[in-house]
């Protein structure tokens, strides 16, 4: 599962363009990809801001990092950090 503060980007399988939401129909060819936040948006903070229950959602944030099927080399890189 992948919720905010992670980005979750839905791309058009030929052409890699993003889909939005008001794009999207019924027999669309798309790829879903989850993609790390910023360290900071993690933080006790920015969950309260961006978290899945500051949308009203009954869950906790859960890291799409730490889905275990991905490969180490991707799971422990955060693009979104600037450190």
């Amino acid at each position: 599962m992948t919720s905010t503060p992670d980005l979750i980007c839905v791309l058009d399988n030929e052409t890699g363009e993003p889909v939005t939401t008001e794009g999207m129909r019924y027999g669309n060819r798309v790829a879903v990809l989850g993609v790390p936040c910023d360290s900071r948006w993690a933080t006790e903070e920015g969950l309260r801001l961006t978290g899945p229950r500051a949308f009203g959602y009954d869950h906790d944030y859960r890291p799409v990092t730490a889905n275990s099927s991905w490969p180490n080399s991707v799971r422990s890189k955060s693009w979104g950090d600037n450190k």
